[in-house]
């Protein structure tokens, strides 16, 4: 019975770890558009995306860095 409880708190064990690694490298999901057009040629270029959500009147702020490669 020993045994059995070891090799299942193990299981339990590697699949929390799996499950954290898997939370860890989600991909969130946005859209960006300009004038009422989604701009998809981003999507796969943009390297990080970022909100500032300011309190009260304070305007909010968007920071999107893109690579900046080829003829894309």
């Amino acid at each position: 019975m020993a045994l059995t409880d070891l090799q299942n708190t193990i299981t339990d064990t590697i699949s929390d770890y799996n499950n954290a690694l898997t939370d860890a490298v989600k991909i969130p999901a946005f859209s960006i558009t300009l004038g009422g057009k989604v701009l998809t040629q981003l999507d796969e270029r943009i390297i990080s995306l970022s909100l500032t959500d300011n309190r009260g009147f304070d305007a909010d702020q968007v920071s999107i860095s893109v690579e900046g490669g080829g003829s894309r």
